[in-house]
């Protein structure tokens, strides 16, 4: 790519996540800019092209081999994200992944495997990971402060009528979507879980269809034991009338607490950690003082990190990866966290645990209800 210029990115899928927030995202970045969208609704791709100062392509091929193209975000529904991917490679181009990076194993280790064979980087869209209280939780993990994770508790809720379009939403799809919500926004834990605990190594699952309607998964939980030997809950909720998005991490010396993007009265602050060790010095800025004159003290101390735009971060990561770094979120990451999502179907149908790892080559259904 001639370094003088901004890196041209091509838009595979222009709906509400890429007009709402990637494209408002890196209109804030020096040295990207949005060249081409395509999508099969010519009026969201000319929205979002308008917004962005891009063109209308007529094909996936024509936004993908446009001039000044460099590099592709594939944003599709999920199950084309395989095809995306293979075709930006196949051309040379960079990727960004939205999650999941596909629906099956199987797709997602040929996605892995495409872009490795054309030499091209590959960034899983998990943004979550760019969030500036998943940033201070992994500070404070690296730092020792609350010891060894031996267990873990993670909620997320939302209602279901927040999904945009309704029922015409691809989301409510299973043949394109590959599920409802664990899928969905519950990858989002589970990738954070991975990115501060490893990986996992059993999963056992419970699933259920609460609002009525769709059929599919509305509310889950997972019993997750990784391979560190920590084990703990996930609970996914997409009937909820409220939004809730938690993680508590407790260790052998202290505990943590997190939320992710929203906050509401249940949330004393977004980042709490109750613990004996002193705290890093750069995580004692967020902290605000009981007493001028003098430190936190042992217990339970409240951090307010400076809020950030975690798309926006993750374009820029995504920008530095192209230019010789290496993506924080890889296509592995996103195959890893697939894993766990077709662990927890496997043992939806089996009624028990699941081993990690799985065989790529296994089909194993969306759980589905009547």
């Amino acid at each position: 790519m001639n370094q003088r210029r901004k890196l041209g990115l091509a838009m595979v899928g222009a709906g509400s996540v890429v007009e709402h927030r990637h494209v408002p995202a890196i209109a804030t970045l020096d040295g990207i800019e949005v060249r081409t969208v395509y999508d099969p609704d010519r009026r969201a791709a000319e929205r979002v092209a308008a917004a962005a100062g891009a063109r209308v392509a007529a094909s996936v091929e024509e936004a993908i081999h446009a001039e000044g193209v460099d590099a592709v975000t594939v944003a599709s529904p999920n199950v084309h994200h395989r095809a995306g991917v293979e075709a930006a490679a196949a051309a040379g181009k960079h990727v960004f992944c939205e999650k999941p990076i596909a629906t099956s194993l199987r797709d997602a280790r040929a996605v892995v495997e495409a872009a490795r064979r054309a030499g091209v980087v590959l960034q899983v869209g998990f943004h979550h990971r760019f969030m500036s209280e998943h940033r201070t939780a992994r500070r404070l993990l690296e730092a020792g402060v609350i010891g060894e994770v031996r267990a873990f508790q993670a909620t997320m809720s939302e209602p279901l009528d927040v999904i945009p379009g309704g029922a015409g939403n691809y989301r409510l799809k299973p043949e394109q979507s590959g599920g409802l919500t664990l899928i969905d926004f519950g990858s989002h834990r589970i990738d954070q879980l991975r990115a501060l605990l490893g990986d996992a190594a059993r999963v056992e699952a419970r699933f259920a269809s609460v609002a009525g309607g769709h059929g599919l998964d509305d509310n889950i939980t997972l019993q997750v034991e990784m391979r560190s030997g920590a084990l703990g809950t996930l609970g996914f909720h997409r009937f909820s009338r409220g939004a809730v998005s938690t993680t508590m991490l407790v260790g052998t010396k202290g505990m943590l607490c997190f939320n992710s993007w929203v906050v509401n009265p249940f949330h004393a602050a977004p980042v709490a950690v109750f613990t004996e060790e002193p705290l890093p010095a750069d995580v004692l800025t967020y902290t605000r003082p009981v007493d001028w004159w003098r430190p936190p003290q042992p217990g339970w101390t409240a951090l307010w990190p400076p809020a950030a735009n975690p798309y926006a971060e993750e374009y820029g990561a995504f920008l530095a990866a192209v230019g010789g770094g290496a993506p924080p979120v890889t296509g592995e990451d996103g195959y890893r966290a697939l894993e766990i999502v077709i662990a927890a179907y496997k043992s939806f149908h089996s009624g028990r645990a699941a081993d990690l790892p799985l065989d790529a080559e296994e089909d194993v259904p969306v759980p589905r209800f009547r």
